[in-house]
């Protein structure tokens, strides 16, 4: 009897299935309620094949932001497609920061202020690059063509969208106003920014 070829486009569905489920609790309940039993359970699976996938639960929660990150990258792209003036594509790609913030919720920033340093420092990296990628050449053009602000550093916007993202801050704001709801929080950063930086 000849064995069957192990089907590969199965086994990158049923990844894809695990990766879903472990994301939506990531960012609905925080990554430090995932427990792999759950998630198995849920799945109607057993850890050994999650864990044949993703080696570890941390493994598993930073493949579940990297995916996050990757559809606002992707989101971002689509949403500057034929936009030439920077001031619209600066303003729709706030706009896609903010609809993405609809996933989060209050446990997963609550998670991240408790997270290790070198997964803090990991999120960061990933997240200035995010923001490097679509920004940059965007607020330099807009320099050269009087869009924006001469004297706007790339670096203080950069930082300021990263700040709008940092769980101190975000908490911090939910605390102080009791707001929870994580997009209400983004759009009234995002016309801060957009006011700010644009005039509009």
């Amino acid at each position: 009897m000849i064995p069957k070829k192990k089907n590969k486009e199965l086994d990158a569905a049923e990844a894809a299935k695990i990766l879903a489920a472990a994301r939506k609790h990531v960012f609905t309940y925080g990554f430090n309620s995932l427990r792999i039993e759950d998630l198995a359970r849920q799945l109607a699976t057993n850890v050994k094949k999650i864990y044949s996938y993703y080696r570890t639960k941390p493994l598993l929660v930073e493949a579940a932001i990297e995916s996050k990150i990757a559809d606002i990258d992707r989101d971002m792209t689509a949403a500057e497609e034929g936009l030439s003036d920077p001031v619209e594509r600066i303003s729709a790609l706030l706009g896609v920061m903010s609809k993405h913030t609809a996933e989060f919720t209050l446990a997963y920033y609550n998670d991240l202020l408790e997270a290790n340093p070198a997964f803090k420092e990991w999120l960061r990296t990933k997240l200035l690059e995010l923001y490097a990628k679509h920004f940059e050449s965007l607020l330099s053009n807009g320099r050269r063509k009087k869009a924006l602000l001469d004297e706007i550093s790339l670096e203080v916007f950069i930082e300021i969208c990263r700040v709008a993202s940092d769980p101190i801050f975000v908490v911090g704001i939910a605390k102080k106003y009791g707001v929870t709801n994580m997009p209400e929080i983004f759009e009234r950063v995002n016309k801060i920014l957009l006011k700010g930086l644009l005039g509009v």
